[in-house]
């Protein structure tokens, strides 16, 4: 099991690693945020290494506007399934959104994964110059941009082991929690460290963008009431004009 779970969660190698703008902003100073992600055919040929073309499958439901992946995946002697879904996208909807919902079933087996840990903002190298391929326009200005160069897996293991020895403690470590939640501005509790882990990677890519702290990505889904649809929503309504 210990080398299976290895597999799943190895990096990928650079090659594969594909980057896209998040945010950026011309003026006087002008900046590009950029995020890694790794495409679905990736994610499938890592599928395909670790459990080979028979041991895993993957359904497919369109709802409304999203899309629901589950996959399921031989393991231990058994088929063992989990789901994830995505909003539909604005290029190739149906099919933007089942890559998307793919990707986000395929972290929940840890393959990924270790991408939502990169620490940032991550701030893309800009030049008048064609210094790649890549292009942003800024104040109708074209810009190249190329990704920072960093060790994406080294650095998300780093950031995921001070999360864990960062962890500020309880303010009531006796309360019952299903008495009441934590307020606004309250430290970050562990429930809500591990509540984190579950959130969809459209907040998680929203709040890498902006820059947030854990003490405000928990104030934000604080004011939601921790509902994961909820925060999902709104989060969606903030970035429907990207």
């Amino acid at each position: 099991m210990k080398k299976l779970q290895e597999q799943l969660h190895a990096p990928f190698p650079p090659g594969e690693i594909e980057w896209r703008v998040i945010t950026s902003k011309g003026g006087a100073k002008p900046f590009a945020i950029v995020a890694p992600y790794v495409d679905a055919r990736a994610i499938t040929r890592r599928l395909d290494e670790v459990f080979g073309i028979d041991g895993w499958t993957n359904n497919i439901q369109i709802v409304n506007d999203g899309v629901i992946c589950t996959l399921t995946v031989w393991m231990e002697d058994k088929w063992i399934s989990r789901s994830d879904g995505a909003n539909t996208t604005k290029i190739e909807p149906v099919k933007g959104g089942i890559s998307d919902a793919l990707k986000r079933a395929a972290a929940l087996f840890g393959i990924g994964k270790y991408l939502y840990y990169v620490p940032t903002p991550l701030f893309a190298d800009l030049s008048t110059e064609r210094i790649s391929n890549n292009t942003v326009k800024l104040d109708d200005r074209r810009y190249y941009w190329k990704p920072p160069e960093i060790n994406l897996y080294e650095e998300a293991m780093k950031a995921y082991e001070n999360i864990l020895s960062g962890k500020e403690p309880d303010k009531s470590p006796e309360q019952d929690r299903t008495q009441g939640r934590p307020k606004a501005g309250d430290p970050v509790q562990e429930w809500e460290l591990e509540k984190m882990k579950d959130l969809p990677i459209v907040a998680v890519d929203y709040f890498k963008s902006q820059g947030y702290t854990r003490l405000q990505v928990a104030d934000f889904c604080r004011s939601k009431d921790w509902d994961i649809e909820k925060v999902t929503i709104a989060v969606d309504e903030l970035t429907s004009s990207y």
